[in-house]
């Protein structure tokens, strides 16, 4: 353990490998290899990171007050980003594109098609 609360930990075996670790006043970090790739940071007062790779990519970032990114990679490409009060960024690849930023600013389109 090392400052506050540092906390490392590893499980492999398998298809399931898990990766953890902790530090500072809250830092979390987890990992899954294999079938399932989760991938987890949390630091400061709520930066969380999330990551999973494999049939379905997931990775969702949160900094700051409200900070949220998330990305989905393989059949469902998505990507998500929330800055600030409220700005939210969110993107699908390959069927369409959403983003909405601002207060309620939504913004869609597939190719080069606006709504």
């Amino acid at each position: 353990c090392l400052g506050d609360l540092h906390m490392y930990s590893l499980v492999e075996g398998g298809s399931f490998n898990m990766y953890s670790l902790v530090l500072g006043d809250l830092y979390l970090y987890s990992l899954v290899e294999g079938d399932l790739h989760l991938y987890s940071l949390v630091l400061g007062d709520l930066h969380m990171y999330s990551l999973v790779l494999g049939d379905l990519h997931l990775c969702s970032l949160v900094l700051g007050d409200l900070h949220m990114y998330s990305l989905v990679l393989g059949d469902l490409h998505m990507y998500s980003l929330a800055l600030g009060d409220l700005l939210m960024y969110s993107l699908v690849a390959g069927e369409s594109y959403v983003f909405t930023g601002g207060d309620l600013y939504l913004h869609s389109f597939v190719v080069v098609t606006q709504v």
